[in-house]
């Protein structure tokens, strides 16, 4: 019989693994350039409001998990992974405030690794899998899907929508590369459904990655 998701861990509003590794999360110039609006944008187009349970991927310090637990609203769940255990810590902080109805669990981990996931609802991947090279981010998604298959789970991808590497975003994702790569990996559909303004001059993205 499969494990209920999420049972590896005692459910509480914020916990968090004992391994942490303290190590600064990168935040690009379009982490900071989005306003709230822009995020809400972005989640409302991809996520459905109610309750649930979600996973978010590389969250640093939570920008987007603020705005997912929004959405989601009172009972809902979200594990939130990133490595930074700092900004793990900043997370539990600032969501205990705004969002005291929604439980969340956190965990220091590399999503690049093997990752415990169980078949949530939905994943979240916010200005995450830019960080990956293309070998990394292929096992990931299949890893995903994998997840996701079993409960018709969501994929959520927001990226940059350019080519173009730089500092913030070492191993770009445009929505035609992940369209392809979210193919290879078995995906049966992924669309985009919502663009904003950022500052790379093609806009960020959010895309619905369905198994």
């Amino acid at each position: 019989m499969p494990r209920p998701w999420g049972a590896s861990s005692t459910p509480t509003r914020a916990s968090t693994t004992t391994r942490v590794e303290l190590r600064p999360t990168a935040i690009g110039p379009g982490d900071r350039g989005l306003s709230e609006d822009d995020r809400r944008a972005l989640i409302e187009a991809t996520v459905p409001a109610g309750a649930g349970a979600w996973v978010e991927l590389g969250s640093g310090r939570g920008v987007f998990t603020s705005t997912l637990a929004r959405r989601l609203g009172d009972g809902a769940r979200i594990v939130s992974i990133d490595r930074d255990g700092a900004s793990l810590m900043e997370q539990r902080r600032v969501l205990e405030a705004r969002h005291p109805g929604v439980q969340l669990e956190l965990r220091a981990a590399n999503i690049a690794g093997a990752l415990d996931l169980g078949h949530p609802d939905g994943v979240l991947a916010a200005n995450a899998l830019h960080y990956l090279p293309p070998a990394a981010r292929g096992g990931l998604l299949t890893r995903l899907r994998e997840a996701l298959a079993p409960r018709g789970g969501r994929l959520v991808v927001i990226e940059y929508d350019t080519h173009r590497t730089n500092p913030w975003v070492p191993h770009p994702l445009p929505l035609a590369r992940l369209r392809r790569e979210a193919a290879d990996a078995g995906f049966g559909s992924l669309r985009g459904m919502a663009r904003v303004a950022g500052n790379f001059g093609s806009g960020v993205y959010a895309a619905l990655g369905l198994p």
